[in-house]
């Protein structure tokens, strides 16, 4: 993960990638002014809401 900086709502920004069996993806997610606290998640081409949430990754069996 790479930190990107504030953004103008005043949530912090970070880059990162996730490294898979047979492939790599791209993902940012955002903290909140805190800086304590998930707030946003963006990965395999659409948000992920359900993940900030405490709802789990979509892709792990439970």
């Amino acid at each position: 993960m790479k930190y990107k900086g504030q953004r103008a709502g005043g949530t912090y920004a970070f880059n990162g990638t996730i490294h898979l069996e047979a492939r790599s993806e791209d993902f940012q997610c955002s903290d909140n002014t805190a800086g304590d606290t998930m707030v946003g998640s963006y990965a395999v081409g659409k948000s992920r809401p359900i993940f900030v949430k405490g709802g789990g990754s979509p892709y792990i069996s439970r």
